[in-house]
């Protein structure tokens, strides 16, 4: 299982989500802000506490739980543009979010990712029009 946990940043292309985490079986961050390496990884802990209310609250259907976001658990979607449209559609239906802004809310969760090794800019390739 892999996870990874990103933020919403503005950068000179728009909207980008920055990966600021990762979880491949022990949690990886990166250090510092505008940093490009990933730190020790480590065992991430829970306090039971907190895992046993999130069961009482899965298991209540609460949804207060949650705050104002979105839980939705075995959908049958395939690909990210599928599961982003179900998440913008449960939220409108909850007066989680107006219906005006489905499709900014749309297009911001499927903005470009970038990865803690990817650069933030193009840069053009130039060939050589010349053989060796």
């Amino acid at each position: 299982m892999f996870v990874e946990l990103c933020e919403l940043k503005e950068s000179s292309m728009g909207l980008e989500w920055r990966q600021t985490a990762r979880w491949i079986k022990y949690e990886e961050s990166v250090e510092g802000v505008h940093s490009d390496r990933w730190g020790k990884p480590h065992v991430a802990f829970l306090n039971f506490h907190s895992l046993f209310s999130l069961r009482k609250g899965l298991d209540r259907g609460d949804s207060s739980l949650f705050g104002t976001g979105a839980v939705l658990l075995d959908l049958e979607e395939t690909d990210l543009t599928g599961i982003v449209n179900r998440i913008v559609e449960y939220m409108i239906a909850r007066d989680q979010i107006p219906g005006d802004q489905k499709e900014a809310t749309t297009s911001t969760l499927l903005a470009r990712v970038r990865h803690v090794n990817e650069t933030s800019f193009a840069v053009a390739r130039r060939e050589s029009r010349t053989t060796l």
